[in-house]
């Protein structure tokens, strides 16, 4: 906590008004849940319905109206080129330094901004970098597992035209213990905190998270992904998983780095 200073620049208006016309990508995920429901997945290569382009100001008019929420709408881009992204560069730095973190060698000086109304969820899914997670707006209820224990949370199996593998089967809100019996295993493992406006969270690379926002108007987070080892995260995935993962890190072996598969 006390990382972040000042949160006003990050209202509704303000943030809109930094990033101005800054091409986002927004994700609709619709009104019945299908971000939190991964047996409709099967046939999917996202949780998504549908991505469609938007900026700051029209965003922010999505969000005021209401259709934001309604349709469970959700910005994941990233701003660094924006002036939202110049405002926020610093702070990502200054946390990278205090905590001894390098900028990743393929991503770069990334900066993720996850921006929409509140109630959305991001399912439960694993990322292979460390990462950071800081709240600007709003608050937001994490749910955690151990890297060691991603197996027992039923990943996706590798499909090259299918949802991605670093994404779980296992609906939290509707935990399927008959069809998941490893899941008891990781349930013993689960780890609950909320982020409060301000706030810092790092995540370790192959921790599984659940992610569901909550705010008067707007809820904001934006996270940076961190060089990670390999070797790190490869013993705790499954087999295919794994020699997924290692062959996309062989692929950029010579920039000394891993990918997210």
């Amino acid at each position: 906590s006390g990382a972040i200073g000042d949160t006003s620049k990050y209202s509704l208006s303000a943030f809109a008004d930094l990033l101005g016309s800054f091409p986002l990508t927004c994700r609709i995920h619709g009104t019945d849940g299908y971000a939190t429901k991964p047996h409709l997945w099967s046939n999917s290569s996202s949780h998504a319905r549908q991505t469609v382009p938007t900026d700051g100001l029209k965003f922010k008019r999505a969000i005021e109206t209401g259709f934001a929420s309604q349709q469970d709408c959700y910005v994941q881009s990233d701003i660094r080129g924006s002036g939202a992204g110049q405002v926020i560069a610093p702070l990502l730095a200054a946390i990278g330094d205090a905590c001894g973190l390098q900028s990743h060698p393929v991503f770069g000086p990334v900066i993720n901004a996850w921006w929409g109304g509140s109630g959305h969820t991001e399912p439960l899914h694993m990322d292979v970098t460390d990462g950071t997670l800081c709240q600007l707006h709003g608050s937001k209820r994490v749910v955690l597992f151990p890297p060691f224990v991603w197996r027992d949370l039923a990943p996706f199996p590798v499909n090259p035209s299918g949802m991605s593998w670093a994404f779980s089967q296992i609906a939290l809100s509707r935990p399927d213990f008959a069809r998941f019996p490893q899941l008891e295993t990781a349930w013993a493992h689960r780890m609950e905190a909320v982020l409060h406006e301000g706030e810092v969270l790092f995540i370790p690379a192959g921790a599984a998270h659940e992610i569901t926002g909550d705010g008067d108007d707007h809820v904001l987070s934006v996270n940076r992904f961190w060089e990670t080892d390999v070797e790190r995260v490869a013993p705790h995935l499954p087999p295919d998983a794994r020699a997924a993962l290692i062959k996309g890190f062989s692929a950029s072996a010579h920039r000394g780095c891993c990918t997210n598969g």
